[in-house]
């Protein structure tokens, strides 16, 4: 990844909004399912950190 996401990957952040759940089936006629949140015009999206959380012991991907 190069830029925009590369640079808030990890951050924590605050989001205000519903859930949607989707099933889907993939090329191999697998059902998949997706859980999204939807932020609606005059939701809330919030940085709470200004980078990378700590390391715990697991890698952020690069």
């Amino acid at each position: 990844m190069t830029g925009g996401l590369r640079d808030i990957l990890g951050t924590q952040v605050y989001v205000e909004g519903s859930l949607k759940n989707r099933k889907w089936t993939d090329n191999d006629n697998v059902e998949r399912y997706t859980t999204e949140v939807v932020i609606r015009f005059g939701g809330t999206l919030q940085i709470l950190s200004d980078g990378r959380c700590p390391d715990n012991g697991e890698n952020v991907p690069q």
